[in-house]
């Protein structure tokens, strides 16, 4: 139980840390400038809006083979359409505001903008919405390792703890099965909440 939490936490976290990265770069870049570029940006992300999740994983796992890489690829393509429309509406509010044109009178580059004026403002959300989309993507892993995407064997598994445990939940072992579905809700519950506090830690209106 123990080393299988250890796998569904790793194959989560890193893939949505790297889309709320990437989600940065392309929130700001589309919602500061004007033109074409950006609206080619948010083209794009509109069309990985249209790629259902498990129908993306089953593809990627054709392609790469099911395993770590396609799970990860899978969060990545999945979060970060939903984490860049999050950022790119905070830029288009604060990029018209008055200390962003005071900063821009006195100088300072669009690098310096971006990084020391806008982004404290519209990271925070970011992160909160990455932190509470760990929870349901611990919840998505666990279910493509449960239709045997995900994690394969030897490796320990939540997922595929409880599609085995499945096998033998009517003779006399629900444990099995039991009990890594139950780790798996309440430690998605857990990054909900650490979400919410977190909220109310970053922004305290």
């Amino acid at each position: 139980m123990i080393w299988g939490g250890r796998e569904s936490r790793l194959s989560t976290l890193v893939p949505v840390f790297v889309a709320v990265v990437l989600s940065l770069a392309l929130g700001l870049f589309a919602g500061y400038t004007r033109g074409r570029s950006s609206a080619l940006v948010m083209r794009i992300i509109d069309i990985l809006f249209a790629f259902p999740m498990v129908l993306l994983a089953i593809g990627l796992a054709t392609a790469l083979g099911p395993g770590r890489w396609t799970i990860a690829l899978t969060i990545v393509f999945t979060a970060t359409p939903y984490l860049t429309r999050v950022v790119y509406a905070g830029v288009r509010a604060e990029r018209d505001k008055e200390y962003v044109e005071a900063a821009r009178a006195l100088g300072a580059s669009t690098g310096t903008v971006l990084l020391r004026e806008i982004l404290p403002n519209v990271a925070t959300p970011a992160i909160v919405y990455g932190t509470t989309l760990v929870g349901s993507m611990i919840v998505f892993l666990s279910g493509l390792s449960f239709l045997g995407l995900g994690t394969q064997p030897p490796t320990a598994d939540w997922g595929r703890m409880v599609s085995e445990g499945a096998q033998v939940l009517v003779l006399d072992a629900a444990h099995v099965a039991t009990a890594p579905a139950l780790a798996i809700v309440s430690v998605a519950l857990a990054f909900n909440w650490l979400g919410n506090g977190l909220r109310d830690w970053l922004d305290k209106r």
